[in-house]
């Protein structure tokens, strides 16, 4: 007979999942439809041409919403002092039509990356990617967060998900015959990180 164990789940990696507290506005979602005309070929998809679509004047308000969600990631996950502070670096909307797909990526030159979910379709989600490789596969009876070598988030118009950007990720091929449509931004930190005393200070 085998004493009960204590699992802990050590190391975990945090995903932040969150929604708009309000309804797309009109100019926004105009330029969300828009932004379509002038698009550069991705692998799988499709993605705008202008990196940095939160700096236009018509999504300046969600520029300063995602930067709270960031600033909620620091404080409530990371618990991080107030000497360092994220901040978006790119951003661009992704459009994925009806048999493209997203392919598995990851996002170099940056801490954190996060998506606002614009215009979703049945069934959506993101799918994350377990980045080690496993030194044996067993048969599986029941996945769970301990044997998955991916996982499954679902997703909706106003969903934010923000994880670090060297998380692998991806997008199964759309089925349906809507646009699936999102904001992606990458973020980097300023200020001062590391610490003096133990010889990992930068200041940024």
């Amino acid at each position: 007979m085998v004493k009960e164990p204590i699992i802990r789940n050590i190391f975990p990696i945090p995903i932040y999942i969150s929604e708009m507290e309000r309804k797309f506005s009109k100019k926004e979602n105009v330029y969300f439809f828009e932004g379509k005309k002038d698009l550069l070929i991705n692998y799988g998809n499709k993605n705008t041409k202008n990196r940095d679509v939160l700096n236009t004047k018509d999504l300046k308000d969600l520029k300063i919403i995602l930067e709270n969600h960031l600033k909620k990631y620091f404080t409530d996950i990371l618990r991080s002092k107030n000497t360092s502070k994220p901040y978006i670096t790119q951003s661009w909307i992704n459009y994925t039509d009806k048999g493209e797909f997203h392919h598995e990526h990851t996002h170099p030159n940056s801490y954190l990356s996060g998506v606002l979910y614009l215009n979703t379709t049945d069934k959506d989600s993101i799918t994350f990617h377990k980045t080690e490789n496993e030194q044996i596969q067993l048969a599986v009876e029941e996945y769970n967060t301990f044997n998955s070598t991916m996982w499954h988030i679902p997703v909706r118009q106003g969903m934010v998900v923000i994880f670090p950007s060297s998380l692998k990720h991806s997008v199964e091929r759309v089925m349906e015959k809507d646009t699936r449509i999102s904001l992606s931004f990458n973020s980097f930190v300023t200020g001062s990180i590391g610490d003096r005393a133990t010889l990992t200070e930068l200041k940024l």
